[in-house]
């Protein structure tokens, strides 16, 4: 049975800097990767990790080709977690996505 997960308004959503934010994406995005391989559903504890997904939109700088040395660890992540097309996906809504602070 899967129950729908719902955030409530205690949730930490989107909080922390770039690099968290960064960083809670590339742990979602790892997750959500290990859950289809293993084909099954998030639990309550992964339901809340993929909840800290919150886009590219504000987090520009792991696509840099050049990247700033702060962003360089971050960056080759996220081009070793991310197949081609979906790096391409990803880098193209960082032009599209609307970044709110929450």
């Amino acid at each position: 049975m899967v129950i729908n997960y719902r955030i409530s308004n205690e949730f930490p959503l989107g909080q922390g800097g770039a690099k968290t934010k960064a960083r809670n994406n590339l742990v979602a995005i790892e997750l959500l990767k290990r859950l289809e391989s293993e084909g099954r559903q998030a639990d309550l504890g992964e339901q809340q990790q993929l909840a800290q997904y919150v886009g590219w939109g504000g987090i520009p700088q792991v696509f840099n080709p050049t990247p700033d040395p702060d962003w360089k660890n971050l960056a080759d992540q996220v081009k070793s977690t991310l197949e081609p097309d979906e790096f391409n996906a990803a880098f193209e809504s960082v032009l599209s996505a609307h970044y709110t602070s929450y």
